[in-house]
């Protein structure tokens, strides 16, 4: 496979990055216009097939005696139609990195550690830590991606993609750190890195000498009054887990985490996490709540972010606009979580489907909210069996590497050996692909498909189209 494709879909699998049109809502006290036009405008997304398993946004408005209002979407599990509701636990993925920011911030308050601490100050005795130019990464940088770590380690080597980092432990890391090389001076550049997530939260319960999990329950959840969100969970909540699937309806085993868990171990529910937002904003207010101080710390962003770089936080981003937010996504999940420190307005997102589309909802309802409306560039038609047949054949990369372009009724997918990603059509030519962020175009002259470009954001991969081989 080329190398800038399968880096592509690497990237995508370790993330993390038969539908129902079902949608349910809690009964609104008043008008609700964010509501009616979220539902509006992505009831056609599970009709059409194009979002999978289910999903529930919770609309938070500190207005509201509950706090919250919540559309349920999709369905629970191949087995239940019924959409999964407020209770439903789900992997929060990458939002994990939250709860991580928070724990440093609540160590910062108590004094046990600082922003500017070395990062190598706390691995054990006699392990070396990388540096570039003399200048090793501290806890702020790499809570913040600001570490000059890569986003995985290269010894990360899994088993299985479906559950990537479950083999991942202490040795392995170490053995990491003893040959790592930066890609740029601490605090000078961002790159969203798992790997400096995963060991920040492993360098913290190394300093508080307790398991990352204990200390992030002690430390952050017990005070905001998250009773429900958990690494392990328990035989009675486990049957509230909703099993997540893939981008082609296909059910995904959890995943789970050795000693990167700070970078997204943490499963939760749509209602504990409105209360995390709600927290946070009333925090960004002024208002005295557990946790308020290191809250506050926490949106603060570290360093001057360079033009095109985003603005980060212990964990946290923030918009142009203001809003503060993070995603996650796993091999079958996908979540957001943000707040408008303007407003004290919410949005929580927690869905059973793997799809980059939950961040583009997520930040698209912050303009719903202001009146306008969602907008998911997407820009997709419907196309007729006969519009896609043509384009179902075989394809071949510059290296020699097969491809196929292969029909399932009005679906189109790529397949690359094993894995297969859909194609939603914007044209009978040109498709997103959503699992890369991507797009494809076909080649078609006087009528004959010559081949396809791949926009990936490591360049693009050009196929050109082979005489089928007769098995």
């Amino acid at each position: 496979m080329s190398g800038r494709l399968s880096v592509a879909l690497a990237a995508c699998a370790l993330a993390a990055c038969g539908s129902s049109n079902r949608v349910e809502s809690t009964p609104p006290a008043k008008p609700d216009p964010t509501a009616d036009a979220l539902r509006e405008a992505l009831a056609p997304l599970y009709r059409d097939g194009v979002l999978q398993g289910g999903m529930v946004i919770a609309i938070v408005d500190p207005s509201r005696p509950d706090g919250a209002s919540y559309l349920r979407f999709g369905r629970t599990s191949p087995d239940i139609a019924e959409p999964p509701g407020p209770d439903a636990i789900f992997e929060i993925g990458s939002v994990s990195k939250v709860l991580t920011g928070l724990l440093l911030a609540a160590a910062v308050q108590r004094h046990e550690v600082t922003l500017d601490t070395p990062a190598a100050q706390l691995v054990p005795f006699g392990v070396r830590f990388p540096d570039k130019d003399g200048v090793r990464p501290t806890l702020s940088h790499l809570a913040s991606h600001r570490s000059g770590l890569p986003t995985l380690p290269d010894n990360l080597a899994p088993a299985s993609l479906l559950d990537p980092y479950a083999t991942y432990g202490e040795r392995q890391l170490y053995g990491y750190l003893e040959r790592a090389e930066l890609l740029f001076v601490p605090g000078q550049a961002y790159a969203y890195s798992n790997l400096g997530a995963g060991l920040l939260g492993h360098l913290l319960a190394r300093r508080l000498g307790i398991d990352y999990e204990s200390a992030v329950k002690a430390r952050v959840l017990e005070p905001l009054g998250l009773t429900e969100t958990q690494i392990h969970l328990p035989e009675a909540a486990a049957k509230h887990f909703v099993p997540g699937t893939g981008a082609n309806g296909e059910v995904t085993p959890p995943w789970t985490f050795d000693v990167l868990a700070g970078a997204g171990a943490w499963r939760s529910t749509p209602r504990d996490l409105v209360k995390l937002v709600t927290a946070a904003a009333a925090a960004a207010a002024g208002k005295e709540v557990p946790l308020g101080d290191a809250l506050r710390a926490s949106f603060v962003p570290v360093g001057e972010a360079e033009e095109g770089q985003p603005r980060v936080g212990l964990a946290w981003h923030l918009t142009e606009g203001g809003v503060v937010w993070h995603n996650g996504m796993t091999g079958g999940h996908a979540s957001f979580i943000g707040f408008d420190p303007a407003t004290s307005e919410g949005i929580v997102i927690l869905a059973s489907t793997a799809s980059p589309l939950i961040t583009r909802i997520g930040i698209g309802a912050f303009d719903v909210l202001a009146g306008k409306p969602l907008e998911l560039g997407l820009d997709l038609v419907s196309l007729a069996e006969a519009d896609l047949e043509p384009l179902v054949g075989g394809y071949r990369l510059a290296d020699g590497e097969a491809l196929r372009i292969e029909r399932d009724g009005t679906r189109l997918f790529l397949a690359m050996g094993a894995e297969r990603v859909r194609l939603y059509p914007r044209s009978k030519t040109e498709f997103v692909v959503l699992e890369l962020e991507s797009t494809l175009e076909f080649a078609v002259e006087d009528g004959k498909v010559l081949g396809f470009v791949l926009h990936v954001p490591q360049g693009d991969v050009v196929a050109e189209r082979v005489p089928e081989v007769a098995p």
